[in-house]
């Protein structure tokens, strides 16, 4: 068998893992009108009330201020910044009436997205359910709502209900963040136009019989930043160690003669080759999808770097 050629200089680096969707932009106007109805009905006497004196196009303005401009984007005359926080909040738990069906704003939000993992890490689930149980007490599961600029630093307070600082991510990612900043944002990829992370994994050695593949891999984030840093990535995705070696042992038994006619075996059935991809790997490994399924990211660059895909 030809060893798989891990060479990576000659290999596309893709972004990390970013939110792809392309109705964004509607998402963000439905997410401005709800904010702006419950606004209206919000009494300005309400400790809770940042509104008065902002206009509607000033309002507008920040609450969809583009993402690549949001660490620019300034406070304006008649916001006050120090109850946005709050208001946040009172806002999140509300709710709006949809076909005669009450709904909670974070839900409606969690579940328009459709993000389905977390966009911060690409190891965790994070489903939007809501289900009644016997005793008629209604369970909301959502992932939550990391403030990519903190709202608890004051430099960035009057960003707390922008639609664009708002990322869904799981528990632990949105706990170890905390009021830290980072700097790969998942909309728009690097802040600062720096290269991209990327996971890769060390083989032993090569011969011209094959590659030796560790049976502990261990895996690195190259081009680390402040997001792996912060959230700890590189740590997390150690644990991935027997993930890893599934995935090494798939490589090493589909070499590049068996590869294609197992392809087409599985044309036969029927399955688009998403379909495929998912069930040779375990996770489809197109790059618009890897905020649909856990480990996709890692999955994709180690298939890159072994030469299994273009």
């Amino acid at each position: 068998m030809n060893c798989w050629n891990s060479a990576l200089n000659n290999w596309r680096k893709e972004y990390m893992i970013r939110i792809n969707r392309y109705d964004i932009q509607t998402i963000a106007e439905e997410y401005f009108n709800h904010l702006d109805n419950w606004r209206k009905k919000l009494k300005p006497a309400s400790p809770l009330f940042p509104f008065a004196g902002i206009s509607y196009r000033t309002l507008r303005e920040l609450i969809l201020c583009e993402p690549a401009k949001l660490a620019n984007c300034q406070n304006h005359t008649g916001i006050d910044a120090e109850k946005f926080p709050e208001a946040y909040k009172a806002f999140f738990y509300s709710y709006f009436v949809d076909n005669t069906k009450t709904v909670n704003i974070a839900q409606w939000l969690s579940k328009r997205l459709k993000i389905r993992v977390c966009p911060y890490c690409n190891r965790t689930y994070t489903f939007t359910v809501k289900k009644r149980r016997r005793n008629g007490k209604v369970v909301r599961i959502k992932p939550e709502m990391d403030h990519f600029f903190p709202k608890g630093n004051a430099n960035y307070k009057h960003l707390a209900l922008s639609f664009y600082n708002l990322v869904p991510s799981c528990p632990t990612c949105n706990h170890v963040k905390k009021d830290k900043q980072i700097d790969y944002h998942p909309y728009v990829g690097h802040l600062d136009g720096k290269e991209d992370p990327y996971f890769e994994v060390t083989v032993k050695s090569s011969t011209s019989d094959g590659c030796i593949f560790p049976n502990n891999p261990v895996v690195k984030i190259q081009n680390s930043n402040k997001n792996v840093d912060t959230l700890v990535l590189d740590e997390l995705y150690k644990c991935h160690s027997d993930y890893v070696k599934e995935l090494l042992d798939k490589i090493q038994a589909y070499n590049h003669s068996l590869y294609e006619p197992l392809i087409n075996s599985f044309q036969t059935t029927g399955n688009t080759q998403e379909q495929i991809d998912k069930l040779i790997w375990g996770t489809p490994i197109d790059d618009s999808q890897f905020d649909k399924h856990p480990l996709s990211k890692l999955t994709y660059d180690i298939l890159r770097q072994f030469k299994v895909l273009d």
